[in-house]
Formats: C-alpha cells, sequence, structure tokens
C-alpha cells in the first residue's frame, strides 16, 4: 500500500504554448510535485491542495526554497479549504 500526503499550492506558470505549471508542496516545505496541464482544461480553476503519492515527491534541497514552500503552504491552508481551487 501507498501512502499519500496532502499538498498545497505553492507556485504556478503559465508559459507560451497554453500550459500551466503547477507546484505543490507537503505541509513542511521539504518535498514537492510538479503537473502541467492544458490551460484550457484549467477553466475550472486550480487546486489548492492535493493528494499525492509519496513516491511521486521531489526533496527540495534548497533550503531557502524549503522555507519559501513552507510560507506559502501556511499561507494557502490559511486562505483556503482543501477542497477550493483558485
Amino acid at each position: 500500500m501507498t501512502s499519500t500526503v496532502r499538498c498545497w499550492l505553492v507556485d504556478r506558470s503559465f508559459d507560451d504554448g497554453r500550459i500551466i505549471t503547477t507546484t505543490y508542496a507537503t505541509p513542511t516545505g521539504e518535498e514537492i510535485v510538479t503537473r502541467q496541464r492544458a490551460i484550457a482544461h484549467s477553466d475550472a480553476g486550480v487546486p489548492v491542495s492535493i493528494e499525492v503519492s509519496r513516491s511521486a515527491l521531489s526533496p527540495v534541497t534548497d533550503e531557502a526554497e524549503q522555507q519559501r514552500y513552507l510560507s506559502e503552504v501556511k499561507r494557502v491552508r490559511g486562505e483556503y479549504d482543501a477542497d477550493e481551487t483558485v
């Protein structure tokens, strides 16, 4: 059985090819997962949190990035419910 963890939106960016890249971090900011999708598929918004298999996470090795992600997770968790979109 694979364990999962709730990850929170910490970054999103758009490219010229109409792709949105979202980055979600664990509550500690120590691990992330990145997702890409066509903007047309994101018309309903981007989830503020997702459940992710622990095996899909990548470590954040830069301490400043970890702190930035931790801060953003705290902000997003304080402003939104887990099932909301932005």
